[in-house]
């Protein structure tokens, strides 16, 4: 089977061309449902119009900028869970607006940046690292939560407890914030016994 050039049978939108997922193959004797058999950089398609405010939008985006997305998700109704007065990182599938993907957890404290390696995928090269949503920390260890993942992760080191991806770590200005807030924590609790 000879996949299309321009998605290579995926048909999933990643970097400057589309990208695939496995699964949804076509060959290039078939159209392909996200480039129509264009076979171009996204950037060479003519833009499309902004779902919200219908200015022009980039091509196979539905709106114009993330701010306007953000105001269209707010103008639906959107539930913002904004505990610590961040910017929106996040937007879900049913209208939340989040400072972390899974900032909406019931024991969601900040959000810790994690340091890793970047990815090529293709001739596109994309910075490492990860946004997780920091759930528990006794100023020895972190407990985060990323992509539905929990991940335990040593302090100060920022070295992740039993995991094959060695090259990933909590930032140092992380770990130090993580440190800060559980010696504030433990001082509060310390203080109502």
């Amino acid at each position: 089977m000879n996949n299309c050039t321009h998605c290579e049978g995926r048909g999933v939108i990643r970097g400057d061309v589309i990208r695939l997922l496995p699964g949804v193959g076509h060959t290039n004797m078939e159209p392909c449902p996200y480039c129509g058999g264009q076979e171009q950089p996204r950037d060479d398609h003519p833009p499309g119009t902004c779902a919200f405010c219908d200015k022009p939008a980039p091509y196979a985006h539905n709106y114009c900028s993330y701010e306007c997305h953000i105001a269209a998700v707010r103008a639906d109704g959107a539930v913002e869970h904004l505990p610590n007065g961040l910017p929106i990182r996040c937007i879900t599938g049913d209208g939340k607006l989040l400072e972390v993907a899974n900032g909406d957890h019931p024991d969601y404290i900040f959000p810790v940046d994690v340091e890793g390696p970047p990815e090529t995928i293709g001739d596109i090269e994309y910075p490492g690292g990860e946004f997780h949503a920091l759930i528990y920390t006794d100023g020895n260890i972190a407990l985060t939560l990323y992509e539905c993942e929990y991940h335990l992760w040593l302090l100060p080191s920022g070295k992740e407890i039993k995991n094959d991806r060695r090259e990933y770590r909590i930032s140092r200005e992380s770990t130090d914030k993580i440190t800060a807030w559980a010696i504030e924590h433990k001082k509060l609790i310390d203080d109502q016994d």
